[in-house]
């Protein structure tokens, strides 16, 4: 005996769950006789009355519905099967827009960390200007700073303090002499690429903020966390 189409048992699949061939129809997006055809196909290749009418419509008979049976339980494994395989395909995005000291001299050294722990989020990073003042629908996330102490609305994350320093290069400095007696440059001033001049901070008052739209992602959710944690340790 020569096996059934695929079509063919999807068709008697849409008939048993919509209990009519119109339903089955309206289903699938075929006409009516489509459906008839391949209901007439099947019992003629199994040799078996599946379904008897009723009414307006039809009902299997109990071959019928054991092989109905038999095929929700496959095509259901089928859709879990796929979606589990596309939703592991799937990487969630995470686009920052963040001032271009802050990215190149803390963000971004940090960010391999991140990538690692959170290997399903990509990451894009764009440039903001320090005159934009609000985020924008091309981004997740902003950092920038503002000159506010406390949140500016309940979507900003406080990150840590502006003050900043006059530094110079020990070149510099050995050529012009002291000027007598740290921050963002962490790296350069325990390097000893920059030295500090003065022990007076500029720009006190300054703050740096995370902002992210209303309602965040899980992206960008995790991203706030895993910043908080860096912040902390920094």
């Amino acid at each position: 005996m020569s096996q059934p189409t695929l079509s063919a048992l999807k068709t008697f699949d849409a008939i048993v769950q919509t209990g009519s061939l119109k339903g089955a129809a309206q289903e699938l997006h075929i006409t009516q006789s489509a459906v008839s055809h391949q209901l007439r196909r099947l019992e003629e290749t199994l040799e078996r009355t599946l379904v008897v009418r009723s009414g307006r419509g039809v009902v299997p008979t109990a071959e019928g519905r054991w092989l109905a049976e038999g095929l929700r339980e496959g095509f259901q494994r089928l859709e879990r099967a796929v979606n589990e395989l596309t939703a592991g395909n799937t990487m969630s995005r995470l686009r920052i827009s963040c001032l271009p000291s802050i990215a190149v001299c803390w963000l971004i050294p940090r960010l391999n960390g991140f990538r690692e722990l959170y290997p399903e989020i990509a990451i894009s990073i764009q440039y903001a200007s320090t005159l934009q003042d609000s985020i924008t629908a091309d981004a997740d996330v902003l950092i920038t700073w503002r000159y506010e102490a406390s949140a500016p609305d309940r979507d900003a994350l406080r990150l840590f303090s502006g003050a900043t320093y006059p530094v110079a290069s020990p070149l510099y400095l050995d050529r012009a002499g002291p000027c007598r007696t740290p921050g963002l440059i962490e790296t350069e001033l325990s390097q000893g690429t920059l030295r500090t001049l003065f022990d007076i901070p500029v720009s006190e008052r300054r703050i740096y903020w995370l902002f992210h739209h209303p309602q965040p992602s899980s992206a960008v959710t995790t991203f706030c966390e895993w910043i908080k944690g860096e912040v902390a340790a920094s």
